[in-house]
């Protein structure tokens, strides 16, 4: 009964999924289209994160086509995918019902439900954590060290491998392994798998693909790590950050994961977790609800959100951070509601929130949903309260610079951004999808990938649309880098502007060692050929 419920789910969660992507009046995040322009040039690694997101977005445009479509369905997969491996992993720890509800408590929060969308770097991250507590769960429960020994290798080796593909999604996937790792040392029954080699073996096998990516670092002087580094400076911020940066984490989590279920899961997690470690320092057992799973569930969840926690009380943490964090909870979540799960008389009398908890996370999910046709209708997408705005306007913007670049009757028009942001949305809808350029400035300091790609040195002697926000003067510096630039007009698609400028005659570019002009290179201190040059 509750598989055919769980495969229910799983059906209308994809087929709503790719219905949205398919017709929702939204155009790709900057996020998301910067990820598609890295998909162009894959690699083993990028700027700011490692590469796996550029290549599953490569495998789905291969298939689908260079749209919405190709980009995003891979999220919706990914999404569904996480969302069976936490009804396994509850059917396995607690029983089929309890497998069930924590997947609804899952695929109903309205984080989840951008990520079913949303093709972003957290997609294949919680797919791969989902799978990876589920297949090391599974080594666990093997002896490894007496008897089933090869089975234990097999589920080692997929925890190991799920790992890696996670860290291969976003850095977030390097904490998974610490926090096994204290699980065996907490938990006395398994202890002894600290003796074997098997978790050493899942933890060898998930860091081996990260020696192309550490050596590509390596090659672009640890780029990576230098903007990974970068989310944890903490200057010389005042002894009352707190006051604003924990409200905004506690505010973002209520949003992201739902009030109610987001209340229970801390309650029944971190109730856990503490007596775990009461346990630990006693050495007493006695505490019926601290066993084995339980506890396995407390670590890959109320710790590392503790531990993010606690960051926040220094400086801004983003809501998403904690993000695959909450499946263990989701489980744990599931087991109590169930009732197979028993904490506290206190505790547990709030089991009847279980349920208005999901249908206010559906709810906000179905909103969330709406949301894009509600503003069309209301003309709110035109409005300041328009909470799409960035995923608007993308694609005319994108029309209008193509319709400019078919009056210069000559030479490609090169189209440059000085945002990433820009910079992406560009490159993906304007028509052809050209390379596009990002100005970096004169002094060419690396702040995207764009900057980690060779500039338009082929290209002197061509004309340019260079395009601004509205609120965004133009940079000084680029007007030596052109002939002239004017004003061609504002356009405002939807809530934000943008400026649109025309560069005439491309003279040199910010890292070019020499400027190729009509098969000639301009030598330093060289002028640039005559005007009819650029004709």
């Amino acid at each position: 009964m509750w598989n055919r419920r769980l495969a229910l789910l799983l059906g209308v969660l994809i087929a709503v999924r790719v219905l949205f992507i398919a017709f929702a009046p939204l155009d790709l995040s900057p996020d998301e289209a910067y990820y598609w322009d890295w998909s162009r040039h894959l690699d083993w690694g990028y700027y700011s994160k490692p590469p796996m997101i550029a290549w599953i977005i490569a495998a789905g445009t291969s298939i689908f086509g260079n749209n919405a479509m190709g980009v995003r369905l891979p999220a919706a997969i990914l999404a569904t995918l996480g969302v069976l491996a936490v009804y396994l992993l509850g059917r396995r720890l607690f029983g089929a019902k309890a497998g069930f509800l924590a997947a609804l408590a899952t695929a109903f929060m309205p984080g989840s439900c951008v990520l079913g969308f949303a093709m972003t770097i957290d997609a294949p991250l919680i797919f791969s954590w989902a799978w990876a507590m589920y297949a090391t769960w599974l080594a666990l429960e093997k002896k490894g060290y007496e008897r089933d020994q090869g089975t234990a290798c097999w589920w080692w080796t997929a925890s190991g491998v799920f790992t890696g593909l996670g860290i291969l999604s976003k850095q977030t996937m390097l904490a998974f392994p610490p926090f096994v790792f204290l699980f065996l040392i907490l938990e006395p029954d398994y202890r002894k798998r600290l003796l074997t080699p098997w978790p050493y073996l899942a933890f060898i096998i998930s860091l081996a693909p990260l020696g192309p990516v550490i050596w590509w670092n390596y090659r672009h002087g640890w780029i990576t790590l230098e903007h990974t580094a970068h989310h944890f400076e903490m200057g010389s911020r005042s002894y009352f950050t707190f006051l604003k940066t924990l409200p905004d984490f506690i505010l973002s989590q209520l949003g992201l994961i739902s009030p109610v279920t987001w209340i229970l899961s801390m309650i029944t997690s971190y109730y856990i977790l503490f007596m775990a470690l009461k346990r630990h320092i006693s050495k007493k057992n006695g505490n019926v609800a601290i066993t084995s799973p339980t506890l396995y569930l407390a670590v890959l969840s109320a710790a590392p959100i503790a531990l993010t926690t606690l960051l926040s009380l220094k400086q801004r943490v983003n809501g998403n951070w904690p993000a695959p964090f909450y499946l263990g909870s989701s489980v744990l979540l599931g087991g109590w509601a169930a009732e197979v799960l028993n904490l506290t008389p206190w505790i547990d009398r709030f089991r009847r929130l279980f349920k208005p908890g999901l249908i206010l996370g559906a709810s906000m999910c179905a909103i969330l949903y709406i949301i894009p046709w509600a503003a069309c209708i209301t003309n709110l997408d035109k409005g300041r309260i328009d909470l799409t705005a960035e995923l608007r306007g993308w694609r005319e913007l994108g029309i209008t610079l193509g319709e400019i670049a078919k009056k210069n009757p000559v030479r490609e028009m090169l189209i440059i951004g000085t945002k990433r942001q820009l910079t992406s949305e560009l490159a993906f809808y304007v028509p052809g999808q050209p390379r596009t350029y990002r100005w970096a400035g004169e002094q060419s300091k690396v702040r995207s990938q764009y900057e980690l790609w060779h500039g338009p040195c082929d290209k002197i002697g061509h004309d340019a649309i260079i395009v601004t926000y509205a609120d965004e003067q133009l940079p000084q510096d680029i007007k030596g880098y052109f002939k002239e630039i004017r004003p061609l007009y504002y356009l405002r698609p939807a809530k934000n502007g943008f400026n649109l400028y025309l560069g005439k005659g491309l003279i040199d570019w910010p890292g070019c060692s020499a400027s190729k002009v009509q098969g000639r290179y301009l030598q330093p201190g060289q002028q640039p050929l005559a005007d009819q040059v650029y004709r």
